[in-house]
């Protein structure tokens, strides 16, 4: 049971709660509810006559002003226990149970983490009065304890990822580095089949920074420590990185197994001659061994979609011109979608977060190669360009074994 005195917030309140039981067809006591055509009768039997007023389905203005008016200093009672009830609207939405400390810390963590927030986030005023009204926070982190707590949690994680590695035969690595704010970071990922539930899974290995050059021997020693750091060195049965030259190199120096599966990412066709007896004398002084290397499908493709595509435009004379304004030739830009059309299909396949394995990578790359051709006759301007990306595509190393 609640009761509402005159004030104009409680009037208002008690019109929010009178709607949704007008709309249901109900009666609270004091009101009924009629249809007429698209308002809304409502029958007042707290003034003498019951006197009846309109009002729009979608609005209350006139029952606001009414009671405002003629009721401002009457008590209005709420009774029932009905859906929709006025103790319904105005308790939480949810079940505000007691939550235990450290799970709070854990959410605020996690929240830290994920959303990539400063570790001073906990120290604002505004955040500290939001978790305040969390029933089981009795205490708060500073900056200082809350940077302690990620140690540790790490450290925790960290611990039950090795384990977890020790468990396993294979494992697959990728190892990628970029840039942001004049600053280099390396991040190494980790992907392999759980035995039991013979399910695909994954875990971050490292995301470090990278100071000076991208070298391909930073890069190798980089990728060989935090093999080494987990435990994985000898499980990793590949791991796959952009076509950069730098990485390239990094495999083709430190991998005992194999010298000559890479080349340089221009593709030319320069011999490039490597010293086997230097290469093995590097690895085996500075300890550095790399598993084998695969080339990211993906990127291969995302290569030749811009960059062998550009060449071909811009070397052959009859395209050389339309590529140059093409943003004002209809039909040039036409035919590049149409051509492009199947290799974005292909990456969106290659590219897929939970449904692309190994086995999919041929049927994917013979379909496009497939697909591309067949556009071919519906071309105006650019006929030569599917053959150009076939055969570019037939040029390029997808490091299929």
């Amino acid at each position: 049971m609640r009761y509402f005195s005159g004030s104009a917030r409680d009037l208002k309140a008690a019109v929010k709660y009178c709607l949704p039981v007008l709309e249901r067809g109900r009666q609270d006591g004091n009101l009924l509810r009629a249809k007429k055509e698209r308002n809304i009768l409502v029958k007042y039997n707290l003034c003498l006559g019951s006197k009846i007023l309109s009002t729009a389905q979608n609005s209350n203005s006139n029952l606001l002003k009414h009671l405002q008016k003629q009721h401002a200093a009457m008590k209005l009672e709420a009774t029932g226990t009905q859906t929709g009830s006025l103790s319904d609207a105005t308790s939480p939405p949810f079940n505000r149970g007691t939550v235990s400390q450290d799970k709070v810390d854990k959410a605020i963590a996690r929240y830290d983490v994920e959303d990539m927030q400063a570790i001073s986030t906990v120290e604002s005023p505004a955040f500290r009065r939001l978790v305040s009204m969390i029933t089981g926070a009795t205490q708060q982190m500073g900056w200082k304890t809350f940077s302690k707590f990620l140690e540790r949690e790490y450290t925790k994680m960290e611990s039950e990822l090795k384990k977890t590695f020790e468990g396993l035969k294979y494992i697959s690595t990728t190892a990628d580095i970029w840039s942001a704010h004049n600053r280099s970071f390396m991040g190494i990922t980790s992907h392999w089949i759980n035995p039991t539930t013979l399910q695909r899974q994954k875990a971050a290995l490292a995301c470090k920074r990278i100071k000076g050059r991208h070298t391909y021997d930073l890069i190798a020693g980089e990728i060989d420590h935090i093999h080494s750091l987990f435990g994985v060195s000898t499980k990793v049965t590949s791991t796959v990185t952009d076509n950069g030259s730098n990485f390239v190199k990094a495999f083709a120096m430190y991998q005992l197994e194999s010298f000559s599966d890479d080349d340089d990412e221009d593709h030319d066709d320069d011999v490039t001659f490597t010293d086997v007896a230097e290469v093995l004398n590097t690895a085996a002084e500075e300890g550095i061994v790399l598993p084998p290397h695969q080339r990211c499908a993906s990127h291969t493709l995302n290569l030749i979609s811009y960059s062998d595509v550009e060449k071909w435009f811009v070397s052959n004379p009859g395209t050389k011109a339309l590529y140059k304004s093409s943003v004002t030739v209809e039909q040039g830009k036409q035919d590049y979608c149409v051509t492009m059309k199947p290799l974005t299909v292909a990456l969106d396949i290659l590219q897929g977060e939970e449904n692309c394995y190994f086995g999919i990578l041929l049927p994917t790359l013979e379909t496009l190669m497939s697909n591309i051709l067949e556009v071919k006759d519906s071309l105006t301007v650019a006929t030569g360009l599917p053959e150009a990306i076939v055969q570019v595509r037939n040029n390029q190393h997808f490091c299929i074994n």
